[in-house]
């Protein structure tokens, strides 16, 4: 019976995958299902503190040394990315001071403070070409940008940005994107996009490659608005505590190799670790926000 059961949930699921499938396949605009995002349970439920971790490989390692990739005239790149491991896919939006608007694809980037919110932003140098690109170019000038968050049904206009437009190229016109104004900086947002981030730089510092030309500029910035679709409000939350629920059909696009993406519609919750010192918080009658806020009251001084 229970053999029986389960054949007919995942027969079910693989209806409803083919309608899906036959949807997208007859130009049916996608939807933010929050039935295509799966909670999974942690992997190693089971796990007690000072059990050692079981990898699935032999325990032996290759060793890479960058400077020797250099040697044998092999770029890091691809093998670095894949190294890194999964990275946010956005979009930049900048305005150059003449007021045309710019568009590029971000990946360099993350975020290091959440007290007063910053991120960092990597803009690269194109090898062998001394000449920065747009979205440098329209930062320095202005000191400002927006990063729109990259998710399943807008991926292919934001690729199209990546292509080499002219400085005079309005990439959200090219790219179908729509403009929307920004409540505190110059450049617009991406209307398509779910989640956009304005941004003022507050620091920037240059890279250099092993000739000494410079690689890359990285930007040090403080996230002064975000602005969200009202469906991924997180239930019980509102504008004055809010919360962004990834289940609820956000599908944000994530790089795994420079020439592979994936889709975020699934995660697992909680580990027992996690659960173990939230349930400590909970009983100092704490919630995360407050130890955010306060600081943890159990800390020990080191």
């Amino acid at each position: 019976a229970i053999a029986a059961v389960g054949g007919a949930v995942v027969g079910a699921a693989a209806v409803l995958l083919g309608l899906r499938m036959k949807a997208k396949a007859q130009g049916e605009p996608e939807k933010a299902d929050p039935d295509e995002f799966t909670l999974l349970p942690p992997p190693n439920p089971d796990w007690t503190p000072g059990t050692k971790p079981t990898s699935p490989f032999g325990g032996e390692f290759e060793t890479v040394h960058i400077a020797d990739l250099r040697k044998n005239d092999v770029a890091p790149f691809e093998f670095f990315m894949t190294a890194m491991g999964p990275r946010m896919f956005h979009l930049c939006s900048t305005m150059h001071p003449d007021g045309t608007a710019n568009l590029a694809p971000v990946c360099y980037l993350g975020p290091v403070s959440e007290d007063d919110p910053h991120i960092v932003m990597g803009v690269t140098r194109r090898k062998n070409d001394a000449r920065p690109k747009d979205t440098e170019i329209n930062v320095d000038a202005t000191g400002e940008f927006v990063l729109n968050v990259v998710s399943s049904w807008c991926c292919e206009a934001a690729e199209h940005t990546a292509k080499r437009h002219a400085p005079d190229i309005d990439e959200f016109e090219s790219s179908g994107f729509t403009k929307v104004a920004s409540s505190s900086v110059k450049p617009f947002r991406c209307k398509e996009t779910a989640i956009q981030l304005e941004c003022k730089v507050v620091e920037s510092v240059d890279l250099q490659d092993p000739d000494g030309a410079q690689a890359s500029r990285v930007y040090i910035a403080k996230v002064v608005a975000i602005h969200f679709a009202k469906e991924l409000m997180a239930d019980g939350r509102s504008p004055t505590n809010p919360a962004i629920a990834l289940s609820k059909g956000l599908k944000p696009v994530i790089l795994i190799h420079p020439h592979q993406r994936s889709c975020v519609t699934s995660a697992f919750g909680d580990t027992k670790a996690r659960s173990s010192y939230a349930a400590e918080f909970k009983a100092c009658s704490m919630s995360l926000n407050d130890i955010a806020k306060n600081g943890d009251p159990q800390a020990v001084e080191s």
